[in-house]
């Protein structure tokens, strides 16, 4: 896959970034594309890694045990 013209923050101008088996390939200011090979137009949009936190720990936020705890045993 092949994203072509993506901000990156930090750096200026627009890049294209090579991605091979799911991995970060290349990242340079003019990449060309290989027959068949997936590209991307970001169209000067910035480029983020995903990020998904799935999980949430109740203590953290002040409700664990609120409005009280469940002491049913199982």
């Amino acid at each position: 896959m092949l994203i072509k013209n993506a901000s990156i923050r930090g750096r200026e101008g627009k890049w294209d970034i090579l991605i091979e088996n799911g991995k970060f390939g290349k990242i340079d200011a003019r990449i060309e594309a290989v027959n068949g090979e997936e590209i991307i137009d970001a169209s000067g949009k910035m480029i983020i890694p995903p990020y998904v936190d799935s999980h949430v720990h109740l203590d953290y936020v002040c409700t664990y045990g609120e409005p009280r705890y469940n002491m049913r045993s199982a």
